[in-house]
């Protein structure tokens, strides 16, 4: 059985992480994180800590003739919005769904 994330039946658990992005989540959330997670890391947003506990940089590793650590120019100070824009990025690339456009109807 191949696991994935389904846009439609799936948005409660958006819901859930959008609502806390940092804690404990449950056991379908943490579905949802791990098939994340399990992307090429060249092919997803990270984060990247610049100032512990203060400061974030939105990137990806780079790949073959790239640098090591491509910036997407973008800067946090908020960890949980930080978390928050990762994760949209992310279900879009592997649901090709707008997660706001979907979490505001």
């Amino acid at each position: 059985m191949t696991i994935k994330i389904d846009p439609i039946k799936d948005l409660a658990y958006a819901r859930e992480f959008m609502a806390m992005p940092i804690g404990r989540h449950s056991p379908n959330l943490q579905r949802i994180l791990r098939f994340m997670r399990r992307e090429p890391a060249s092919e997803k947003p990270w984060l990247l800590t610049l100032e512990r506990g203060q400061k974030w940089a939105l990137v990806r590793l780079g790949g073959p003739g790239e640098e090591r650590v491509v910036s997407l120019n973008k800067i946090y100070t908020d960890e949980r919005e930080a978390e928050r824009d990762v994760f949209v990025q992310r279900w879009r690339k592997l649901t090709g769904q707008d997660l706001n456009e979907a979490l505001s109807k």
